[in-house]
């Protein structure tokens, strides 16, 4: 009752502060803008001269602040751009402020973590950003070339835009990501796949946010060990069209296209690329995509807004496997698999409705579809047969599904303690199906895979109706000055409904059944904003991941998989020092699994997944960059980490206590890049990318040392025309992007040679 009355009592002291000082106020307005492209700035931060007195720009870049008098002297900062100052002498509300950005490109003000654009200091995560300056800066050919720029992120390219990832995790293919597109995940519940960034449009994000750690309460299941977000490319308000044209010296060949422009209420975005690589370093490393992302929005009236996208993509891609140690060494980059081959298409549709009834209500609606279909004969399923070096066994499989979906969401504001309320629900329905087939293989004498047939015998055939219904709501307050607050709690109801078109003697011969998990998904955060760019920040969260529908069904009879679910705890903090030429971002993070699903080696040499009784996650993700003079940035990221089982027992083997296989201890990536001051346009960089050494299996047997890789970067932009080269693998290091190791060997997948990629594009604005 006390504190009640102590903050009843509060509240009237502001109220009334408030009501005798609004007829002395001003009020400024104007509108912050990118001096390059004239976009709007979000985020930027405002500062009344000697006071304390500020205020922050809006997603549009529009910004109101109240000063006690006139004249005045406005300072506007926002990391990434040169600090500039404004000397008011009379009241405005039409100020056009605009500010030129600088060599030191930084993590963004504002993200969508909780489904809303926020100011960075009021969301208590670790959150970075891949920024479209940063993007262009890389000129990447697949994304694992900016992932890794990033703190605590390890892809591992396993060729062709395909990948594991490592984010408070070993190196995995397991289903603790969550991808998303504009909020909306690319794949429903149960049907995860480590390469479902192959349907993802690298030429139409404007940026892509990267969360890490648990966001189960907000996102749902799968979003345990990180969450990545592909932003799409909004319509500009300044027309513009580009086209650019690269190649490497390997045979890989890309053309990117893009256009935007807004007409009255109705604004456009494409962007795509068209891809092909041919008579590649690797053997058997052929492909072909093409995607597309377009976007329509809608001014409907002051208050509505409508935004409709669709994204296509279609891939055909050989896909070629590890090599085993002799290979490796001697760089033999002979595949042994000749006939393997991955088939992708998919097509996502969203509309999204916005409308803000009054300065404190808003509400959104999006309404989703999505299509998507993989057909594959997969190398890791091939299999030699014991006893006979000229057979081997495998599978051919098509795996589709397709989604229906709806996600609301309601936001209310109030005065009091400055509390921001978000309820929403989430429905996905997405019918799957799964057949798999049997193919006979032959092998020749040096163990190549060289042909196969099927003799028409079904390993899986079933279909599961997957439907995902949750509801959550998210509260936050500021209780005192600078600290906020925020609670967030999901309900997460999940059903699978299978049917086997198999008999109960085949392959996959699990009975029909319908099986149903139910999770609640908290979490609690606070930060502390002290004010230019600092401020500390702490949660506590609950994450889960369910059994995916291959785990439970495909070559199984009796369906024994749990939901593994993970408890965080996590501190961190950002600061914006020397007057913003350091900025330095840190986390430190530990996290339990308890019925974590881990893939194991039967000793019939097949794979297995168990639930693994108890793993430890503890470790550091850092940022530093450092703009020692205009011209000069300096960036290093890096995480530290140890992954461990705690209680784990693999066939009858204790491995309680042992580091997780594919678990690097240390992660790196450095960049030096120079923009010369006597050549405008110019930008030079050189890039040090480190992996730790690691275990290749659980029972801690064998150990891969890691590497060290080089890059260098140059482009130069004049008017419209912009001219690049990349060198990949300066020194040609051999390296694996991973590396396992099994009772009858070691296997390695080579990592990039040493190769260099010129490009040309034309921007049109």
């Amino acid at each position: 009752m006390r504190i009640t009355r102590l903050l009843l009592t509060t509240s009237l002291f502001i109220l009334l502060g408030n009501s005798l000082t609004a007829h002395a106020q001003t009020l400024l307005s104007g509108h912050i803008v990118d001096s390059a492209s004239g976009e709007p700035i979000p985020g930027a931060h405002i500062y009344v001269d000697n006071t304390s007195q500020g205020s922050v720009s809006d997603t549009e870049g529009l910004f109101n602040i109240s000063v006690s008098s006139l004249p005045v002297r406005l300072t506007f900062s926002v990391l990434g751009y040169a600090t500039t100052t404004r000397h008011v002498v009379e009241a405005s509300s039409s100020m056009e402020i605009v500010l030129r950005a600088t060599n030191l490109d930084m993590d963004p003000l504002l993200v969508s973590a909780n489904r809303e654009l926020q100011p960075r200091s009021e969301i208590p995560v670790s959150i970075s950003a891949i920024s479209a300056t940063q993007i262009d800066a890389s000129a990447p050919n697949m994304l694992y070339e900016v992932f890794n720029q990033v703190a605590g992120v390890h892809m591992a390219s396993l060729s062709n835009e395909q990948y594991k990832l490592s984010i408070r995790q070993p190196l995995t293919n397991k289903a603790y990501f969550l991808f998303m597109e504009d909020g909306i995940p690319l794949r429903p519940i149960g049907v995860f796949n480590p390469n479902a960034l192959i349907n993802v449009n690298m030429a139409g994000a404007e940026r892509i946010e990267i969360l890490r750690g648990p966001s189960s309460a907000m996102n749902g299941g799968n979003a345990v060990a990180g969450s990545i977000n592909f932003i799409s490319t909004r319509p500009t308000a300044v027309p513009d069209a580009s086209f650019g044209l690269r190649r490497d010296n390997y045979g890989y060949t890309r053309a990117d296209f893009s256009g935007s422009t807004v007409r009255g209420k109705t604004g456009v975005a494409i962007g795509g690329y068209v891809a092909r690589q041919r008579d590649g370093w690797y053997e058997h490393s052929d492909f072909d995509k093409v995607s597309l992302t377009a976007r329509l929005d809608r001014q409907i009236d002051e208050r509505t807004r409508l935004i409709n996208t669709a994204s296509y993509s279609n891939m055909d891609t050989d896909t070629n496997g590890a090599l085993d140690s002799l290979s490796y060494a001697s760089r033999g980059f002979n595949s042994l698999h000749t006939f393997s081959y991955r088939q992708m298409e998919s097509l996502r549709v969203r509309s999204r409705i916005e409308r803000s009834w009054s300065e404190s209500q808003r509400s959104t609606l999006t309404v989703f579809f999505r299509d998507n279909t993989i057909n594959q004969l997969p190398y890791w399923r091939v299999r030699g047969v014991r006893g006979n070096r000229a057979k081997a066994t495998g599978e051919t499989n098509i795996q589709s599904f397709w989604s229906l979906g709806l996600l609301g969401q309601q936001e209310w504001r109030f005065e009091t303690l400055d509390t921001k309320l978000n309820a929403g629900f989430s429905l996905d329905r997405s019918p799957a199906t799964y057949i798999a087939e049997w193919i006979d293989v032959d092998r020749d004498s040096d163990g190549t895979y060289a042909s196969f047939v099927a003799p028409d015998s079904m390993l899986s055939d079933y279909s599961v109706g997957i439907f995902n219904a949750a509801g959550y709501i998210r509260a936050e307050v500021q209780p005192v000055a600078n600290l906020r607050v925020s609670s967030s709690v999901r309900l997460d109801q999940i059903q699978y409904d299978y049917d086997n078109h198999l008999s109960t003697d085949a392959y996959s011969s699990a009975p029909d059944e319908v099986t149903s998990f139910s999770h609640i998904s908290p979490k609690l955060g606070l930060t502390y904003d002290f004010g230019g760019g600092r401020g500390l920040y702490s949660n506590i969260s609950l994450g889960f991941a369910p059994p995916e529908i291959s785990e439970m069904y495909h070559g199984v009879s009796v369906p024994s998989l749990e939901p593994a679910t993970f408890q965080s705890m996590e501190i961190g903090g950002w600061a914006a020092l020397l007057g913003g030429k350091l900025f330095v971002d840190a986390s430190l993070y530990s996290m339990t699994g308890k019925n974590e699903i881990i893939p194991i080696v039967s000793p019939t040499g097949g794979f297995v997944n168990e639930n693994a009784g108890h793993t430890e996650h503890r470790g550091i993700e850092y940022t530093v960059l450092v703009l020692p003079i205009e011209s000069i940035s300096i960036r290093l990221t890096g995480s530290q980490s140890t992954h461990e089982f705690v209680e784990f027992v693999d066939f009858g083997v204790d491995q309680s206590g042992n580091d997780m296989a594919f678990a690097p201890s240390w992660t790196a990536n450095g960049e030096i890049a120079y923009k010369p001051s006597f050549l405008e346009g110019a930008r030079i960089s050189a890039e040090w990318n480190h992996l730790g050494n690691y275990f290749m299996d659980n029972a801690n047997t064998t150990e891969y040392e890691g590497y060290d890789l080089f890059n260098l970067r140059a482009a130069y932009r004049k008017g419209p025309v912009q001219v690049w080269g990349n060198l990949a693998n300066v020194f040609d290091t051999l390296h694996a992007t991973n590396a396992a190791a099994y009772a009858w060997g070691s296997i390695y997948n080579v990592g990039q040679v040493r190769a260099a990629t010129i490009g040309l594009r034309y921007n049109l604005k």
